[in-house]
């Protein structure tokens, strides 16, 4: 569901209230809608921009 190549920096992350990356897309209203297709609540979700250095500082296991 996740699709990374070519990511950006303009890249926005929805996480769930355990910190885990649910969706990731290229604006907030897209996250927003995500997180209302799946009846999470402002509450039990954060978002974040994301970067190109932290995606692949996680592929490669370097925390």
């Amino acid at each position: 569901m996740f699709a990374f190549a070519g990511l950006s920096p303009s890249m926005i992350g929805l996480y769930d209230d355990q910190g885990m990356l649910r969706f990731s897309g290229r604006d907030t209203l897209a996250c927003l809608d995500y997180a209302e297709l799946f009846g999470l609540t402002p509450d039990g979700y954060c978002l974040q921009a994301l970067s190109a250095d932290e995606h692949s500082e996680s592929q490669s296991g370097i925390n």
